[in-house]
Parts: structure tokens; C-alpha cells; sequence
């Protein structure tokens, strides 16, 4: 027999969560919640543990509620792609904010997600020429330009311990572990101790 579960990601800015929980859960009785806390929206939904746990217990046939598409995604691409995921594994996904209910070979949930397809292009669309139009504006000013775009500056303080480190004779992840760098940071310092730079 097919089960029900819910799905929420609560943020620490919400002013009532439980009453968002309270939506959900008078769904069913029967319904399975399965709580998301301390994660961002923008991390993508399969790198989230609950997300992760409640597709373990999802079963072809299965029904999932959502409060509204957003908690499966920050952005409408990666809404759109949670949503095909779960549609392809055979899961029937339901919504509360505006009811409507997403299952596969059905004309209407193509509709929507075409639709959704579409936002997902028009968002991203629009962000590219938002920072396009950054990038002209600083065009503009050469020494915005150059503030805006210098990089990162070297920290050689950690550099230098890092040396020193790898003049040790310890390991390339030994050192990283020990001072917090990242393993490719410590192979560009032992290559410039290679060309005598450090």
C-alpha cells in the first residue's frame, strides 16, 4: 500500500515554523514528516540528510507533500529537476500553498513543468544580464574595475607555514589537515619552494 510523507526545509528566519509543520502534518494522520533544520535553501536538495532519508523510505507509488515547490529547491532549475526525479522514481507529489498535484504521465504535470522549465530559463536569463550590466557599469570606472577583480591576495603567513611544514618532510594532506589549507593551496607553495619563490 502506498505511503504518505511530508517534506519540509525550516529556516531559522521563519517566525512560526510549527504552524508551517501544523499545515503539513493535518494532511494525514498517516503522513511521515520529515524535518529539514540548520540548511540553507540554496544547497541542492539531495545533499540534504533528511531529503536524503526520505528518499530511502520513498517507494514507487508513494505520495509527497510539500508546502510549495521552493522547499525542494532554491531556485526554479532546481526545483524543476527534484521534481523530475521524484516523477521518474514513480512518487506523486502534492503542494499546499497552491493545491496542486504533480504525477507522471499526466498532460497537466508536463504543462507545469514545462512552465516551470521556463521561469527556471527566464531566472537564470536574467541573472547572466544582471551581472553583465555589473561588469559594463564597472567597465566604466578602471579602478572599480580593478578593486572588483584584483583576486584573491595570498596569505603568506600561511604560506610561509606551510613551507615550513613541507620542509619537515610531513605529507601534502598532512599539512593541509594541519593548517586548515586547502591540498591544492599546499601543492602551489611546495611548487613555488620548487622554483626557489618561497
Amino acid at each position: 500500500m502506498p505511503n504518505l510523507y511530508g517534506y519540509i526545509r525550516l529556516s531559522p528566519k521563519m517566525t512560526d515554523p510549527e504552524a508551517l509543520v501544523r499545515q503539513i502534518t493535518e494532511v494525514s494522520p498517516d503522513l511521515q514528516l520529515f524535518r529539514e533544520t540548520g540548511i540553507r535553501g540554496n544547497i541542492p536538495a539531495e545533499a540534504r540528510p533528511q531529503y536524503r532519508a526520505l528518499c530511502e523510505a520513498l517507494q514507487p507509488g508513494d505520495q509527497l507533500v510539500v508546502r510549495w515547490i521552493t522547499d525542494l529547491g532554491f531556485h526554479f532549475d532546481a526545483c524543476h529537476q527534484t521534481l523530475r526525479q521524484l516523477l521518474d522514481q514513480g512518487i506523486i507529489v502534492r503542494t499546499l500553498t497552491q493545491p496542486l498535484t504533480f504525477k507522471a504521465e499526466c498532460p497537466i504535470t508536463d504543462a507545469l513543468l514545462l512552465m516551470l522549465k521556463g521561469y527556471a530559463s527566464s531566472q537564470t536569463q536574467q541573472r547572466l544580464w544582471a551581472a553583465e550590466a555589473s561588469r559594463h557599469t564597472l567597465r566604466k570606472d578602471s579602478a572599480a574595475w580593478q578593486e572588483k577583480f584584483r583576486g584573491r591576495r595570498a596569505n603568506h603567513a600561511l604560506h610561509r607555514e606551510i613551507a615550513q611544514l613541507l620542509r619537515s618532510g610531513k605529507t601534502l594532506q598532512s599539512v593541509a589537515k594541519e593548517t586548515g589549507a586547502s591540498l591544492s593551496t599546499v601543492k602551489r607553495v611546495k611548487a613555488k619552494m620548487q622554483q626557489n619563490d618561497l
